[in-house]
């Protein structure tokens, strides 16, 4: 065969090599910039690839030294993580193999003039004018293979983790078995031949596991994805809820405010009038019996606990509070709700579980030392919660993918401010305390 065919062949099969892998891997550049570094890599891998061929043709050193080299080179090509980049060049190297070998055997049976398949795929691996025919075709049909797939490519470095691993696995899998089995099936031993054929019925069955695997992966995926959403999309609304309720009392305050100096001026204007001055002055006496408002600086923990004490009041619960805050907090307002909100709405609904008789109550200590934010939240409970294994036990009803979302939202962002949250039953007195450290 031309050399120049053979040198022209390897650099096809290197451009797709990395291409292919760089494209599933989130390419790092566009445009002129990306082909340049790419036909420079590809130039590379070429002359790599050759140099290693002259030593042993078709060896297994060839393969791993290629693979190790698009790892490698596409991390300055692409910008996906080395899992991504491996798992990418495992499957791009199994179908462009794969295809060498079904194309390579369909013209070895076409085109043969030997009974023995073995020696017709041997002589289409070394005879010029055959060869150069199969190169043509097999690389016009890969080439041809990634401009189809190529827009749909990226997709695959979108997988998380879990399924990359199993992508990786079983890609590997399939590309050393289906390198086995080419061995085997090219010899003439019977034995060897069942052998590939039981081997190919346990491959089979592997890859079906591994479907499956993937399969339930995938959906558990989903719906941790979809209950983040949830939890994320409930903070925000508490949080905008919550904005909206400060906003609120603090209008009512000024309108509260103005509304006083008016019945006092009122009065002032009404002594000749004995009954009008006694109804303005039980309407002032009413006006001044407001409840204690929170009044930390922190208009979102202000609006949580002044509308928590509310609610507390109306069902008959007796609701204490504690709020010391020494500098501007840098935690979000969605985070500090998804804590202390959920706290009080878990301690409020516990405490409405217990007739009035049996010492309902809730205390709540926000706290800030040093660097630190804490929240501390207790309640009376009818039982301990936590069963046998020291998990907590939802009495909710409904719908179950939805129970202990509150507690997920709390730790979710306790953890992404670096803090701890503990609870704890004694005594039949619940104890929440979360805390985190005030970072944005």
């Amino acid at each position: 065969m031309n050399p120049l065919i053979e040198i022209a062949a390897t650099e096809v099969e290197s451009l797709l090599s990395l291409g292919a892998t760089a494209e599933m891997a989130g390419r790092r550049y566009e445009g002129k910039t990306y082909l340049a570094r790419l036909l420079g890599f590809s130039a590379f891998m070429t002359l790599l690839v050759s140099l290693l061929n002259r030593v042993s043709p078709f060896s297994f050193l060839t393969i791993l030294a290629g693979m190790a080299y698009v790892v490698g080179a596409t991390r300055f090509l692409s910008e996906g993580g080395f899992l991504t980049r491996a798992t990418a060049c495992v499957m791009t190297l199994f179908f462009l193999h794969s295809l060498d070998y079904i194309i390579g055997f369909t013209l070895a049976m076409l085109i043969g003039n030997s009974p023995s398949v073995y020696q017709s795929f041997d002589t289409l691996l070394h005879t010029g004018e055959t060869r150069t025919i199969f190169t043509l075709i097999n690389k016009s049909v890969q080439t041809g293979l990634f401009c189809f797939l190529r827009p749909y490519l990226h997709y695959i470095g979108r997988l998380p983790n879990r399924l990359m691993a199993v992508l990786f696995f079983v890609g590997t899998a399939a590309y050393v078995i289906m390198s086995s089995l080419l061995q085997m099936i090219i010899t003439d031993s019977l034995f060897v031949m069942q052998a590939a054929v039981i081997l190919s019925w346990v491959f089979i069955t592997v890859g079906i596991l591994a479907c499956i695997l993937a399969t339930i992966l995938s959906n558990k995926y989903q719906q941790e994805r979809n209950r983040n959403n949830l939890s994320l999309l409930a903070n925000r609304l508490m949080e905008k809820n919550y904005r909206d309720l400060s906003a609120h009392q603090r209008t009512l305050a000024k309108r509260l405010h103005d509304f006083t100096n008016h019945m006092k001026t009122l009065e002032a204007l009404s002594k000749e009038s004995p009954a009008a001055q006694a109804y303005i002055a039980e309407l002032l006496s009413t006006t001044y019996r407001n409840v204690k408002r929170c009044r930390s600086g922190n208009d979102v923990i202000d609006a949580i606990i002044n509308c928590k004490a509310e609610e507390a009041e109306a069902q008959g619960i007796p609701f204490t509070y504690s709020v010391r805050l020494t500098e501007p907090l840098r935690i979000s307002s969605v985070d500090l709700c998804a804590v202390l909100a959920n706290q009080l709405d878990n301690a409020l609904e516990a405490s409405l579980k217990l007739p009035q008789e049996s010492g309902r109550f809730v205390k709540v200590i926000v706290e800030q030392r040093n660097n630190f934010l804490s929240f501390r939240v207790e309640n009376r409970v009818a039982q301990n919660p936590f069963d046998a294994h020291g998990h907590l036990v939802s009495t909710k009803k409904g719908d179950p993918s939805l129970h202990g979302l509150g507690l997920k939202n709390i730790q979710d962002a306790v953890e992404k401010h670096m803090g701890t949250l503990q609870n704890l039953c004694r005594e039949n007195v619940f104890v929440s305390f979360a805390v985190m450290q005030n970072t944005v």
